[in-house]
């Protein structure tokens, strides 16, 4: 599992497709409103890392990027 020092990356339970993947917080956040701004930079950079694996072993055309909220 690759990680961050505040998050962490999971496969989604119900994926839309092969790679489906979820960054999530350590810390308990209602709302990604409520990240900081320092937490927020972490956790794109561990989006990028992410998508450099997925692009290894998935191989995606394309990929979507959305907060549920």
């Amino acid at each position: 599992m690759m990680c961050s020092r505040r998050f962490y990356v999971r496969l989604d339970n119900f994926p839309a497709t092969a790679g489906h993947i979820e960054i999530v917080p350590k810390r308990h956040a209602v709302s990604f409103f409520e990240l900081t701004p320092s937490e927020v930079r972490e956790a794109y950079r561990l989006m990028a890392r992410a998508q450099r694996s997925l692009v290894e072993q998935y191989k995606p055309d394309a990929f979507t990027i959305g907060i549920n909220e």
